[in-house]
């Protein structure tokens, strides 16, 4: 577990639940965490810092949806290669293809088996 301590996670969720779920999940693993409420808050991170080891981006976002998170990530030097997990009750067939497509490392729905959202984490970092 030496080799997460520290690595950064930027959580962009707008559910209350969800976040102290993922920060009781992974703080206590020793990640780093931030977080954005709403696409714009995500966006306002993206353009001002430098990036996380890791994203968590939720679709359903107030503002600007996840899927133009994305695409503000992708487009940004030093950002397009931060791994990013969509983390969504979004669960067609349609929204996970969009979700790869528009650069997703990969995609889990909501609700998730904690074990699996970690191991797929530690695969990433």
């Amino acid at each position: 577990m030496d080799n997460i301590t520290g690595k950064t996670i930027l959580i962009v969720e707008d559910d209350e639940d969800v976040c102290s779920l993922l920060q009781h999940l992974l703080s206590g693993k020793g990640f780093s965490l931030s977080f954005a409420k709403d696409g714009q808050a995500a966006t306002d991170v993206i353009t001002s810092g430098s990036p996380p080891d890791l994203i968590l981006l939720d679709i359903m976002l107030p503002i600007m949806d996840g899927f133009e998170v994305l695409a503000k990530i992708q487009s940004l030097e030093g950002w397009s290669d931060t791994p990013v997990i969509m983390l969504t009750a979004q669960d067609t067939a349609d929204d996970i293809k969009r979700g790869f497509r528009a650069g997703a490392t990969d995609y889990i729905v909501k609700p998730f088996p904690h074990d699996e959202l970690i191991e797929k984490i530690m695969s990433l970092l």
